[in-house]
């Protein structure tokens, strides 16, 4: 199953488009996805964690939909190419921060993307969520289904929109492969995903990998 790049958008466009006031649609048109900005205005936002994934997620951000204002990592050459990317697609320099929770005290954010380990999905997104801010957290969701089960309920409670980066449920197509996996065997439908990258099961929490 192939999607073109701007199917891979769909998602995570959406979740823009609803933080200010457009209701995401599970099936929108591709063309109409790209068209026409937000009338709320572009989202303030920030993103936590450069490396590969959150450099793509910056690739794909949009000034029409999104203000970039703050990036943090723990490592500034990480800083240094996502900064690249913000201004290869016309950007002004956003500020740096090494302490995610010091950058939602000092930014003025309607958002967060978050594009850490998969184990400190969780914990980043609650605490982003429990700051008001409305989250967009890469897949896959969380370490364990009891942390995923957390960022469900503190976005409920807190009235946030939490948005996961499964693109391809956004693809006409996914619901058929998905149901006939569950046919063939219920438990491939469960696990497909985590088994998709080995990198997924490589960032195992520290005190699972013994470190």
């Amino acid at each position: 199953m192939n999607l073109t790049p701007e199917q891979k958008t769909i998602g995570r466009r959406n979740f823009l488009k609803a933080l200010v006031g457009t209701p995401a649609l599970a099936a929108l048109d591709a063309t109409a996805a790209t068209k026409r900005p937000p009338s709320g205005g572009p989202v303030k936002a920030a993103l936590i964690g450069s490396g590969d994934q959150g450099r793509l997620l910056l690739g794909q951000c949009r000034k029409e939909f999104i203000d970039l204002r703050a990036l943090c990592d723990i490592n500034p050459n990480r800083l240094a190419r996502a900064t690249s990317v913000l201004a290869k697609n016309g950007y002004s320099k956003p500020r740096h921060y090494e302490n995610w929770k010091e950058m939602l005290k000092k930014e003025d954010l309607e958002a967060v993307l978050v594009a850490t380990p998969l184990w400190t999905h969780s914990d980043i997104a609650v605490g982003c969520l429990e700051a008001g801010k409305h989250v967009l957290c890469e897949k896959m969701m969380a370490w364990d289904i009891p942390a995923a089960q957390r960022m469900l309920a503190v976005a409920e409670k807190n009235k946030r929109v939490l948005e996961i980066g499964y693109q391809r449920f956004y693809n006409p197509d996914s619901p058929t492969v998905w149901d006939r996996a569950a046919v063939v065997d219920p438990r491939s439908a469960a696990t497909s995903r985590f088994d998709a990258k080995p990198v997924w099961q490589s960032e195992r929490p520290p005190a699972v990998r013994g470190g």
